[in-house]
Order: C-alpha cells, then sequence, then structure tokens
C-alpha cells in the first residue's frame, strides 16, 4: 500500500510569520531634530532619528517607523505626507539616535 500524495498545502500563519511593513519620511526623521533628549518620568532619553532593519534580500533600509498592520502605508501616508513605502523587513539592525 503506498501513501497518498497531498496535493494541498496547508500554511499556518503564526505571529512570527506575518510580515513587518516599513515606510520612511524625511518629514518623520527631522520632527523630534531640537528635542534630541526627552524626560520620560524617570530618565532622560534620546530620540530616535530612524531605524535600520534588513530586507529578505539581505539589503539594509533606513526606515522611520515599522508594523504588522498591512494598512500602514496608507495610514502613514494620511500623517506624513513624504512618507514612502520601503517595503517589508525581517530583521531589526539599530538606532540611529540625535
Amino acid at each position: 500500500m503506498t501513501e497518498p500524495k497531498i496535493t494541498n498545502k496547508i500554511t499556518l500563519i503564526t505571529e512570527a510569520s506575518r510580515p513587518y511593513y516599513a515606510v520612511y519620511s524625511n518629514e518623520q526623521e527631522y520632527r523630534l531634530k531640537n528635542y534630541k533628549e526627552q524626560w520620560d518620568g524617570k530618565k532622560m532619553r534620546r530620540s530616535n532619528r530612524y531605524n535600520i532593519y534588513e530586507m529578505e534580500d539581505g539589503t539594509q533600509v533606513k526606515v522611520t517607523e515599522v508594523s504588522r498592520n498591512p494598512n500602514l502605508p496608507t495610514d502613514h501616508k494620511s500623517r506624513f505626507g513624504d512618507s514612502i513605502f520601503v517595503g517589508n523587513v525581517v530583521k531589526w539592525i539599530k538606532a540611529v539616535q540625535w
């Protein structure tokens, strides 16, 4: 008796497999330029200018916001007119602060 062949592929979508959508806005990057440090109620914190993330192909990109919400590019554009959809990212590399 031979094993039946399964022709349908089922992909389980887990939290870890959901993509991260990344956007960049020059306006968002420079909005805190004059506020390099802020008091958070406990201590002084430096403001992030932007973050570096890695895409699936290994390319490192500069982004100002990342979310798992697929509507991020549209939502971000409504807040920052110069918003650009960078693509899907898979790994955070570093934050660049003022």
